[in-house]
């Protein structure tokens, strides 16, 4: 864990492999052609985890057994605990018609994790 600046911090939440995996499944997914929700109001490309069914038995031990302890110890000022979660993916491409960065904005959430699945940051 590392603290970036005040109520900011980084740390390995997930492993290579996981990020493999997901990857392929959201890929999968993608190609099947089945319909799919809009994340938010700001990106059109994107995937509902809960739409696949990855948020029981998956992502709901991960946020409240793993996440929670640590966003209610680092970020007590923010959240006693977190009682709900909303797991999407964004898609960003560099193509003229296609969402190509997120804005600045507020969201109604005591805590973010961003994951980056696909790619790397350098």
């Amino acid at each position: 864990l590392t603290k970036l600046r005040d109520g900011l911090y980084t740390l390995p939440a997930v492993t290579a492999t996981f990020c493999d995996l997901m990857e392929a499944e959201l890929a999968h997914f993608e190609a099947s052609g089945l319909p799919k929700t809009q994340p938010n109001t700001m990106n059109r490309y994107g995937i509902v985890l809960r739409e696949l069914g990855l948020c029981e038995g998956l992502l709901d031990p991960i946020v409240f057994e793993y996440i929670n302890p640590i966003a209610t110890r680092l970020l007590s000022i923010h959240t006693e605990r977190l009682d709900s979660y909303r797991a999407f993916t964004v898609k960003y491409e560099a193509q003229e018609g296609k969402d190509q960065k997120l804005n600045a904005h507020f969201d109604n959430s005591e805590v973010t994790l961003n994951i980056n699945f696909g790619g790397e940051w350098t």
